[in-house]
């Protein structure tokens, strides 16, 4: 991984960091990279909040043929705005 992705992704992480006020956003609990052995990748290490529920996709790819009800619909809609808001 070249030196300006590797900065990106280490923007990114600095920025997840800060994010850690908000019941909307997952949070990253601590974070890592390093040169990966005998390669030229670096790896990352990411431990974030633990959703059991798994993410959005996960809750729809469980209920085909069973859509969301409007008011179902609206909390996901109404959590994801509060999400945005809070970055």
């Amino acid at each position: 991984m070249d030196r300006e992705s590797v900065a990106c992704n280490q923007n990114e992480i600095n920025i997840m960091m800060q994010l850690t006020d908000s019941p909307y956003i997952v949070k990253l609990h601590a974070a890592d990279h390093r040169p990966a052995a005998k390669s030229t990748f670096t790896e990352f290490w990411l431990v974030m909040e633990l959703c059991p529920g798994g993410h959005i996709v996960d809750m729809m790819n469980t209920r085909l043929g069973n859509p969301f009800t409007e008011a179902e619909a609206l909390k996901i809609f109404v959590d994801t705005c509060l999400g945005m808001q809070a970055m």
